[in-house]
């Protein structure tokens, strides 16, 4: 039985997200450089939006697959790629979501375009959101994370727990989306609260 893990992240190799993405893939490829089953390793340079659209990020019904999914904005995480990801049927999502970055500092910025074409738009593959009825932009992102999660969850996900970081004044949301209930008793073993009240995450 196969197991593969992917670390998806969608900048483009162009401007400054381009050159760290570059720097990144750099460090990663030298990281790996010795390690004793390096010759299983792929490190691939491209959007993997554009990837998931071509259909590469398909794995076979028999693989195990954990994909990590961290970026820097919600324009990153477009709806219709992750949907990509979900036809894996044994693959578990783990989602950075940008909170503040993502969501509510540009809020005024999605609000003035009626183009549809919004990255809140592709975040959420829809523009319901524009009939919402909320007090601030806080109360916004709430609403828009948890319409990311309803839609992941209709392809017989579990969504877990989220948790914000930091927790009070959040600037991202981390979460797992699994089809195995399993997953959810790991990801709250994942999360428990040290002696100190420290969250031990990972």
């Amino acid at each position: 039985m196969g197991k593969a893990k992917a670390s998806l992240s969608s900048e483009l190799l162009r401007d400054n997200h381009g050159r760290y993405a570059e720097e990144m893939a750099n460090a990663l490829e030298e990281r790996i450089r010795q390690h004793p089953k390096k010759e299983l390793i792929q490190i691939v340079r491209r959007d993997w939006t554009e990837l998931a659209r071509s259909g590469k990020l398909k794995f076979s019904d028999d693989t195990l697959v954990v994909a990590f999914i961290d970026p820097t904005g919600i324009s990153q995480v477009p709806m219709n790629a992750m949907l990509q990801l979900t036809k894996n049927k044994r693959i578990d999502l783990l989602v950075t979501i940008q909170h503040s970055l993502g969501i509510t500092r540009n809020l005024s910025q999605y609000l003035k375009s009626e183009t549809g074409r919004t990255a809140m738009d592709r975040f959420l593959a829809s523009d319901e959101w524009r009939h919402w009825k909320w007090k601030d932009s806080s109360e916004f992102a709430r609403l828009a994370i948890d319409a990311f999660g309803k839609r992941i969850k209709l392809e017989d996900f579990i969504g877990t727990r989220h948790i914000s970081i930091p927790e009070h004044h959040p600037l991202y949301r981390f979460t797992l989306f699994s089809r195995h209930e399993r997953a959810e008793n790991f990801w709250n073993k994942i999360l428990k609260i040290d002696e100190s009240g420290q969250r031990e995450l990972l």
